[in-house]
């Protein structure tokens, strides 16, 4: 058995480029070797299609998830040399 991914609910946000989008979906994740977990995921949707193989998932377990959002808003904050 492959690792398969059944999402609970999802959230859709516009990632300017007509038809795509970023899927950000709390679910539970079955793999080949480990128990079902729960699990954050974000995924791009292009057209209606996913795209690449898993997208990011973060378990839903010891605040993994809301460290890798805090970690992701305050790198968004610093200035970029660019």
């Amino acid at each position: 058995m492959s690792p398969s991914y059944a999402p609970i609910q999802h959230e859709d946000i516009p990632a300017g480029a007509s038809g795509v989008i970023y899927r950000i979906s709390y679910g539970v994740q079955y793999g080949e070797k480990l128990d079902p977990q729960f699990v954050y995921k974000v995924q791009l949707i292009d057209h209606g299609q996913v795209e690449g193989e898993a997208g990011l998932c973060l378990p839903d377990q010891r605040g993994v998830a809301v460290r890798v959002a805090q970690a992701l808003s305050r790198f968004i904050a610093r200035p970029h040399p660019l």
